[in-house]
């Protein structure tokens, strides 16, 4: 690994997107959110726009990119709202505001392969078909805050609630089953573009091949995010950073050159 953080005004990353045109953004810890279109050797800040209720703490969630290229960051620690860029992130607008989720905390975003748009809030999950533009709210089956979402290859919606359980809906939010963790802390739900499902848990990563209805544990370590590459392989960090190329069942440390 090497160091690329030049120009970061805050060295805590909450998100890493690498998305269309090369360009990757990283959304930090108080510190706002930066763009690279070198690869990581040089990162501008990229925030125009981005003002919660008037003012800017700079805390950036999670950013994501839709089919119909447009850019979706979640901003806010303490009243969170959604911004969209169309123009790469030079710009954003607010997409959906706290007067429409009364969420102290939107801190997961997802896609599907329509282009729609899913925000986790407080007990719902909002939902975007037209990039953004409007909102719908899709009750949950429990009232706590979502800790992350994800939807398969096939549009089906999964949502894990912390302490909650993971919830999984195959009707577009309409009604849900819970398919487990309802007794483990939760952070890191993912899903790669053949469908498997990883769960990161206090207690270690879970893995299903089955849509949910079954699990295997993959690791003993907590995890704190997961990833994925273009050839299928699997990232996950801890203290360290690990990758699988077989799906998590055997894993290699790749943390050389970190801190």
């Amino acid at each position: 690994w090497a160091n690329i953080n030049n120009n970061f005004i805050h060295s805590t990353i909450n998100t890493i997107l690498s998305g269309s045109k090369s360009k990757i953004f990283a959304g930090t810890f108080f510190g706002g959110l930066y763009r690279s279109d070198d690869n990581g050797s040089s990162w501008v800040a990229v925030n125009n726009g981005l003002s919660i209720n008037g003012f800017t703490d700079g805390n950036i969630n999670d950013i994501i990119e839709n089919s119909a290229g447009y850019l979706f960051a979640s901003a806010g620690y303490w009243e969170s709202e959604v911004y969209r860029s169309t123009d790469g992130g030079e710009n954003w607008e607010q997409s959906l505001g706290y007067s429409q989720t009364a969420s102290s905390y939107i801190g997961s975003l997802a896609v599907n392969s329509d282009g729609d748009v899913y925000a986790g809030a407080y007990a719902k999950l909002m939902h975007s078909e037209d990039n953004g533009v409007n909102w719908t709210a899709i009750n949950l089956p429990f009232t706590y805050e979502v800790a992350a979402v994800a939807v398969n290859p096939y549009g089906h919606i999964f949502v894990a609630a912390y302490t909650e359980g993971v919830y999984r809906s195959t009707d577009n939010g309409a009604a849900w089953s819970l398919i487990g963790f309802q007794n483990n802390w939760m952070k890191v739900l993912e899903i790669n573009s053949n469908g498997v499902i990883f769960v990161g848990t206090d207690v270690g990563l879970f893995r299903s091949l089955d849509n949910g209805s079954n699990w295997t544990q993959i690791t003993d370590f907590q995890i704190r995010d997961v990833t994925f590459d273009k050839n299928g392989f699997v990232y996950v960090s801890t203290d360290k950073v690990y990758r699988s190329t077989n799906n998590g069942d055997t894993w290699t440390e790749i943390s050389t050159g970190l801190p």
